[in-house]
């Protein structure tokens, strides 16, 4: 019974030690077996030292220190995601834990092993994507890309565990340290031109967005006669200026010519038969052509290198767009550029008359009795 007794008080004692021992994060012994912590640090080489972290001893977050920092991020986006004009703003990140880093889609974070004694020559780091790396006292760092994520279906809260095992003495060590990698998916980082978007990265590789592809139309008979092409998506190529035009025409030729007036809008051009339509082609950097489509079916590519083609509206041309076409001109355009695919749409409206006709030969407008 006392033999027990004094068997039960080592336990209970040796109990107590090892609960000490964890919660002042020290080693602790077991008959020449320690187990300890793994040294290392993490940064995010996309942001720069404001967003790195130092290891811990277990993958419990509640319990790492507290810290009160934060950096802020130039940040590109597109008005509606999908469609809307490039925007910027500037965003602010929040870490409040020393094991704790930030990161977004495709970011670069730079792991560097430190061993606390000479006998830790390496350590086995287990990544969140389940890729195995070993670091050493040799080769102490290695870069990590999240880009494996998308791949993985894996985010938020993640662990880059560490693990190095190595005899000091007569003692056996088993060490483990963790940095806990919050991912936010809504931010990712664009190699091609070292810029941060606010663009969803967890469903695919490539960024896609809908821009406006712009043209703009000119009547080579009427001073003024112009518009540019517009997209409904982008407030800025919807004008609302409105024009008046007076047009004297004749019914004989040795009559007083009357006149013919019309009102055109900023997005709109206006034709009479017999003209001549000037189109020219305004690429955005990165845009090498675009695809016109006239009314009447016709198709039309126009690139940065041949931007203008001329359309000759003939008294048919007149007649059809009057009775049975779609009175729109529509552009199209697909391009990559710095990382991102652009699908760019644009139109215009073309009106135009059957009671007025223009003759090219003495520069006249006639009433057209069709």
């Amino acid at each position: 019974m006392k033999i027990y007794k004094l068997l039960n008080r080592i336990a209970i004692l040796s109990l107590v030690l090892l609960c000490y021992s964890c919660a002042e994060d020290k080693y602790y012994d077991l008959g020449g077996f320690s187990v300890g912590k793994v040294n290392f640090t993490a940064v995010n080489l996309n942001v720069g030292d404001v967003d790195s972290a130092s290891s811990a001893a277990d993958d419990n977050t509640y319990y790492y220190p507290d810290r009160n920092a934060s950096f802020t991020l130039p940040v590109y986006y597109f008005e509606g995601y999908d469609y809307g004009e490039m925007k910027y703003d500037k965003i602010t990140f929040s870490l409040d834990k020393e094991s704790q880093i930030w990161a977004g889609g495709y970011n670069d974070i730079k792991i560097t092993f430190q061993p606390t004694v000479p006998e830790e020559t390496e350590a086995t780091f287990t990544m969140p994507d389940g890729s195995v790396v070993t670091a050493t006292t040799a080769s102490p760092t290695f870069i990590w890309h999240t880009d494996s994520l998308i791949r993985e279906g894996h985010y938020r809260d993640l662990f880059i565990k560490a693990e190095s095992k190595y005899r000091k003495g007569n003692v056996e060590y088993a060490n483990v340290g963790y940095i806990c990698v919050f991912i936010s998916t809504d931010f990712r980082f664009n190699r091609f031109n070292d810029r941060w978007y606010r663009y969803s990265w967890i469903n695919g590789d490539q960024m896609v967005t809908n821009t406006y592809t712009k043209f703009t139309a000119e009547n080579l008979t009427i001073p003024g006669d112009s518009a540019t092409s517009y997209n409904y998506n982008f407030s800025n190529t919807i004008g609302n200026e409105a024009k008046n035009f007076f047009v004297p025409y004749y019914v004989y030729d040795d009559a007083d010519p009357l006149t013919f007036n019309f009102t055109k809008e900023w997005t709109e051009i206006y034709v009479f038969g017999n003209q001549q339509i000037l189109f020219t082609f305004h690429p955005q950097e990165g845009e090498k052509s675009m695809s016109l489509t006239l009314p009447t079916g016709e198709h039309i590519t126009l690139t940065d290198s041949d931007p203008t083609y001329t359309w000759d509206f003939t008294i048919s041309d007149a007649e059809s767009l009057y009775y049975y076409y779609n009175n729109y001109i529509y552009a199209e355009s697909e391009y990559y550029h710095d990382g991102i695919y652009y699908y760019g749409q644009s139109e215009m409206r073309v009106n135009t008359t059957l009671n007025v006709v223009y003759n090219p030969e003495n520069d006249r407008y006639y009433r057209y009795a069709n």
